[in-house]
């Protein structure tokens, strides 16, 4: 049995996680620490091979009362999964706040209670309606790698007053997110992007009905990003081709809608460009760069990708 960890002022926290085919033994460890934090857990997968693994995870944790599993039929993208989640955990469950979590994202032992703290002082006269906390990549484990990945950060997130407890950055990651209940009954995710720049959407989205986005300048989250490559002793860390194209592509989009810079536009398609170039060679970064920023289709993915 999991010990819950209590909240200040007794909020109802329910957590969100969406998967596709996880790696088990991380899994476990994001789903014990969901559980020790939150009310209930309800996880949406998009169609996992290992489906079943998912469920020995589950049944592992000997909290299942607690885990509702909802599989999709087929891959619907992160934000078609969010969107799923979000509407049963409002209906069912009458939540304060929801906490999304990434299958492979694991919080300190008392991240939602530091965070409700937060949102105790500020949240009042700041209406927040997202706050998150800063992360560690857990992937690379040297520090040559490490610095060579800094070159690859989006340097434009990074905030001045890093001093600050809380800062306002542009958009926060939607791993670690907590967020408030009415504003996801007002705000939903933008499915036509499927997976990349759907938190930054959002958090427009959020900004738009009134709500302020916050980070807790403090690192209280493990996360995994993208695909590790070793040349000798460096490691690179890298997004596959078709996830660089779905980065190109939207923001494309949100330039075009006006929603971002032309200067943050190149940035991201920079950022990634020479990672994939080195994890899967330059043609592979060169075909999905060029798909991404002309809105083609990406070779092999669903036709609803490409727009007109």
């Amino acid at each position: 049995m999991i010990e819950l960890i209590t909240h200040p002022h007794n909020q109802n926290v329910v957590c969100l996680i969406v998967t596709y085919n996880p790696e088990p033994h991380r899994f476990t460890s994001v789903l014990y620490s969901a559980l020790s934090q939150c009310h209930q857990v309800v996880i949406v997968d998009n169609h996992s091979f290992n489906y079943l693994e998912i469920l020995r995870c589950v049944s592992l944790t000997g909290e299942h009362h607690r885990v509702t599993v909802i599989r999709n039929t087929k891959n619907l993208g992160l934000a078609a999964a969010l969107n799923v989640g979000k509407t049963l955990i409002l209906k069912e469950f009458s939540p304060d706040y929801v906490l999304f979590l990434d299958q492979d994202s694991v919080p300190s032992s008392r991240y939602v209670s530091t965070l409700l703290d937060e949102l105790a002082v500020a949240g009042n006269f700041m209406k927040i309606g997202v706050i998150n906390a800063l992360s560690r990549e857990c992937k690379l484990n040297n520090f040559l790698s490490k610095l060579v990945s800094l070159v690859f950060l989006d340097l434009l997130t990074i905030k001045k007053n890093l001093s600050s407890h809380l800062v306002k950055p542009t958009f926060v990651i939607m791993s670690g997110s907590i967020i408030r209940a009415d504003l996801l009954a007002t705000v939903s995710f933008r499915e036509d992007f499927f997976l990349d720049w759907v938190e930054y959407d959002f958090c427009i989205r959020a900004r738009k009905a009134g709500y302020s986005i916050v980070l807790l300048n403090k690192v209280l989250l493990s996360h995994s990003l993208g695909i590790t490559k070793h040349f000798g002793r460096l490691e690179v860390l890298y997004e596959p081709s078709f996830r660089y194209y779905l980065i190109v592509r939207n923001a494309r989009i949100l330039f075009e809608e006006g929603k971002i810079s032309f200067i943050r536009l190149l940035y991201s398609a920079i950022r990634w460009f020479f990672p994939l170039a080195l994890g899967e060679g330059l043609t592979a970064a060169l075909i999905a760069f060029m798909h991404g920023f002309s809105l083609k289709q990406f070779p092999g993915s669903s036709p609803r990708l490409a727009k007109d």
